[in-house]
């Protein structure tokens, strides 16, 4: 998980997603590693599965919602009407 957040933060999307997807498969603190997810699919520009992995993050812990309304890292999805549903009560 280091190491993912390592590489997110160097913006090695490519190898960070290499590093979030098996511990993602063995549910290894799933929420937040569905959260990075969400952010490495953001950043590879594909919005679907970016929503996807923040969907999943709520769903299981519900503060991520918070989170992800203050994180700058969702900016470009501030207008994303499925962005606002994940994030509104």
């Amino acid at each position: 998980l280091n190491e993912a957040l390592f590489l997110l933060n160097q913006k090695k999307f490519d190898k960070a997603q290499e590093f979030l997807e098996p511990l993602g498969k063995k549910k290894f603190k799933e929420p937040y590693v569905n959260y990075l997810l969400s952010i490495v699919y953001l950043k590879k520009k594909d919005v679907a599965a970016s929503l996807d992995h923040l969907k999943k993050a709520v769903k299981k812990d519900d503060s991520y919602r918070i989170i992800a309304h203050n994180d700058s890292d969702f900016d470009e999805l501030f207008e994303n009407d499925e962005f606002h549903s994940i994030i509104q009560r």
